[in-house]
């Protein structure tokens, strides 16, 4: 692809691109971000399905105990935090694409390496294999999306980011629910494909900016958004911000760090990034997700991503480790039991008080029935 097409045609004129040609560029690029994202979920949904499969083909409880369980649960979020670190910080220094890149060679290794897992104590081992890929899809993908679209897409562009993790979560569950577990490592590497299109991609052209590299800007950027007298004015907008960024803290390069996290432009989003990730973790529905989505996307200053992002979704994972690794025992100390594969008469039996009369047995039950239709 090339990134250095022309501006004008060959009367001189000013280069017009069609609406639908700038969408599809964008589109191109956030289905391949969809697709990670649909990966993730898949990721998250399979042990709800693989831990009552395995107990099963093994005819006991104890081919995955309580503990194990917990782990296949909840490992998401412990094996991701240190590679939250890894992925920002390479993010930083080598671009948005690499990190996509990598992260999907990752992901298809480590569905090859499930489907063939014999055992819990495997498959735990290839969760947490997965936490580079799902740091990825946690920082990477949301800059991807936030910088690479225009704001007229960009809306619709995160919605189908948030809801693209929840339909992986489904088809995981649809796939386990029919079909053995192992179909869902191998539609994983399936997808795995689509996304390697981020070999195609051009680079973020706020991260070029950023490093300096302002002509490799131009071209990525008018690539992305075209050459109108809007986006023209956007880019230049772009440019003049980051040259002075840079020139600032060429000049004052010790106090420089410190004026610029303690000002308001830092810590301001930096609330809202905390109190959004908050109200995601207790109240349960996906509004708050789409808002915390569009509040790592959008408000965060490009000089200041690298450090907020950190700062998010060590806040986000560590939430989700202590609530996905402690919700099992305090369920069980509260009374509440399992209730996958039971019929709502079981489930209301489980949370009968031991008080009361025991379950009849089947004999008992087809007795009294038979007494009630002589009457």
């Amino acid at each position: 692809m090339d990134f250095n097409e022309r501006l004008h045609n060959v009367d001189g004129q000013e280069k017009k691109w069609l609406p639908s040609k700038l969408f599809l560029k964008q589109l191109f690029i956030s289905v391949g971000v969809w697709n990670m994202l649909f990966l993730g979920g898949m990721c998250m949904g399979t042990p709800t399905v693989l831990i009552p499969q395995l107990r099963r083909d093994a005819n006991s409880t104890d081919a995955v105990d309580d503990e194990t369980a917990s782990w296949l649960y909840s490992v998401f979020g412990t094996c991701t935090l240190p590679w939250v670190v890894i992925t920002l910080l390479f993010t930083q220094y080598f671009g948005r694409r690499w990190p996509v890149i990598i992260s999907v060679f990752t992901i298809f290794l480590v569905f090859l390496f499930m489907s063939l897992s014999s055992n819990a104590k495997q498959i735990l081992v290839a969760e947490i294999m997965e936490g580079c890929f799902l740091s990825c899809c946690l920082t990477v993908c949301v800059i991807i999306l936030s910088e690479y679209t225009i704001p007229k897409y960009r809306g619709i562009f995160l919605c189908f980011k948030s809801s693209s993790f929840f339909w992986g979560i489904w088809i995981a569950n649809i796939i386990g629910t029919f079909f053995h577990w192992r179909n869902i490592p191998i539609l994983g590497m399936i997808v795995c494909f689509y996304s390697l299109t981020a070999f195609f991609w051009p680079e973020s052209p706020h991260w070029l900016a950023s490093k300096g590299r302002f002509e490799e800007c131009k071209a990525s950027y008018r690539w992305l958004h075209g050459c109108g007298v809007e986006s023209e004015r956007d880019l230049a907008i772009l440019i003049k911000r980051q040259t002075d960024y840079l020139n600032i803290r060429a000049e004052k390069r010790k106090s420089f760090y410190y004026s610029q996290y303690t000002s308001k432009e830092f810590y301001k989003p930096l609330f809202l990034i905390i109190l959004a990730v908050t109200q995601y973790h207790f109240s349960g529905n996906c509004g708050p997700m789409i808002m915390t989505t569009s509040v790592y996307g959008e408000v965060i200053p490009l000089k200041h991503k690298t450090s907020m992002f950190l700062v998010a979704i060590l806040l986000f994972e560590t939430y989700n480790a202590i609530l996905l690794k402690n919700a099992p025992k305090l369920f069980k100390n509260l009374g509440f039991h399992e209730t996958k594969d039971k019929t709502l008469q079981q489930i209301e039996q489980d949370f009968e008080e031991k008080s009361r009369a025991p379950t009849p047995s089947i004999d008992e039950t087809e007795l009294f029935i038979a007494k009630q239709t002589n009457k």
